[in-house]
């Protein structure tokens, strides 16, 4: 499973699981950090992207936010079977955010059944990632 319903940790590729408050220090010290693209620096939130192989063996786009010191939400993008390199925007490949938003909610399902999601930890969520506006799966601890 992806995320323990009971804590909200997630464990989505070998090497990489996050948790509720995990804070930055434990982050930045992963040996992997330098690997991840800082995706947002301000007073008040730091956010970083980066591309694994891994949950189901499937690619997948992962961004931390943090917020001041200490994990905020998580927002998850699978690539879609036939994408490699990067996420497919609508002019390259028809359909291409309606196919990934379909695979999203079914693996959402599989994984939880039906929404809501909305955990003592937090909540789980379908929605478009703000920077990109691809289809995301959100994670947001409370």
């Amino acid at each position: 499973m992806l995320v323990n319903q009971k804590n909200g940790q997630l464990n989505l590729a070998q090497n990489l699981s996050v948790f509720r408050y995990m804070p930055i220090k434990e982050f930045t010290s992963r040996e992997d950090y330098s690997l991840w693209e800082n995706i947002m620096d301000s007073e008040f939130m730091l956010g970083y992207m980066n591309e694994y192989k891994g949950y189901m063996d499937q690619k997948i786009n992962v961004s931390l936010f943090f917020l001041r010191t200490f994990l905020w939400c998580v927002e998850l993008s699978f690539f879609l079977p036939t994408e490699q390199k990067s996420r497919f925007r609508e002019s390259d490949y028809p359909n291409a955010d309606a196919l990934r938003w379909r695979f999203h909610e079914k693996f959402l399902r599989s994984e939880l059944g039906d929404p809501p999601y909305n955990y003592q930890w937090g909540f789980i969520s379908l929605g478009n990632s703000q920077f990109d506006k691809f289809s995301i799966i959100h994670i947001e601890y409370t």
